[in-house]
């Protein structure tokens, strides 16, 4: 499953439990968010554990977007899941170093690996 636009690309590889993004998530609004959120309780509604959230080719992800995975994690948490969640991010973008380390205080479960 893909959700595509010129700016960024979310992809959903079912069958290894992973998705990536890629580019540049500033979108305006919430609302535009709601199929990459459709990506995502896919995932989880799926159980491949590990699930792996692979953020290391988004070179910019705003508020909006950051909320959404935030609310995500939240989810899983509170839902008591036995899901396993991996995070991966790059130091080349500053802000995956600063924001996604963030979501481990979310839920202490959340595995974060920063590399480069």
């Amino acid at each position: 499953m893909k959700v595509e636009d010129p700016d960024y690309t979310v992809t959903y590889a079912r069958e290894e439990g992973r998705i990536e993004f890629a580019g540049a998530l500033r979108m305006p609004h919430a609302e535009h968010y709601k199929p990459i959120g459709n990506i995502l309780q896919e995932a989880a509604a799926a159980g491949v554990s590990p699930l792996v959230l692979d953020f290391r080719k988004l070179r910019m992800l705003n508020s909006r977007g950051f909320g959404l995975v935030a609310k995500f994690v939240l989810g899983l948490a509170g839902s008591k899941s036995q899901l396993k969640l991996q995070v991966l991010g790059s130091r080349k973008y500053h802000w995956q170093t600063r924001s996604l380390t963030t979501l481990k205080r979310l839920w202490s479960e959340v595995e974060i690996s920063i590399e480069g």
